[in-house]
């Protein structure tokens, strides 16, 4: 069934040079979370957006660990073309390389969909432009006929439930670190008050 929603891609949704390059673009730049650790690596510029960016990097970590070393080494599910050499024919006709890596889940839907998910938890009102672009990226990955649909929507979904848990779980750390530092500071200046007062007392 999902090959042959590839193949009728393939013979029907090809025919156009800038879609075909349009969405090799939008996969390329996506290509192993480059595009996120690069935002995560700007977002840390900032004080306000700091937090997300240190995030956006753990979730471009995430998917690497969680993807690539565990849920494709579990499956161990071909790539499309393999069932149909016609979508490899088609995919290095646009100068793409016949990806190595197994098929299930999707690696580029899975970072995009986990990063875009930390990004709108952490910045909110201000950030949900970019699911727009991890859609993009998801839909590129079936239409030029390196993933199954299923592969994608996997990844998708994958991808935002471990978004929120990096969120909530790394939100839970930060704090408990900030209110050891607090308590720290804290402590220190009490310290402080109290070597200071017996100085006082002495002098006097």
């Amino acid at each position: 069934m999902e090959i042959e929603i590839l193949k009728y891609i393939n013979n029907n949704l090809h025919g156009s040079n800038f879609v075909n390059y349009f969405f090799k673009f939008i996969t390329l730049i996506s290509d192993n979370g480059y595009i996120w650790i690069a935002l995560g690596l700007i977002l840390l510029i900032f004080k306000k957006t700091r937090k997300a960016g240190f995030l956006t990097l753990a979730g471009a970590a995430a998917t690497f660990v969680v993807n690539s070393v565990i849920l494709k080494l579990l499956f161990d599910r071909a790539r499309p073309f393999v069932a149909a050499p016609e979508l490899a024919t088609f995919i290095e006709s646009i100068g793409l390389e016949l990806p190595t890596s197994n098929s299930f889940p999707s690696g580029h839907a899975f970072s995009s969909f986990c990063c875009a998910t930390i990004l709108c938890l952490q910045l909110k009102k201000k950030w949900p432009f970019v699911y727009i672009f991890s859609s993009l990226v998801a839909i590129s990955r079936v239409f030029l006929c390196v993933h199954y649909p299923t592969d994608v929507l996997a990844g998708m979904v994958i991808g935002t439930l471990v978004g929120v848990a990096i969120h909530f779980v790394m939100n839970y750390i930060l704090g408990k670190i900030d209110q050891f530092i607090l308590n720290r500071r804290a402590l220190k200046a009490e310290a402080q008050n109290t070597n200071e007062d017996v100085d006082n007392q002495k002098k006097s």
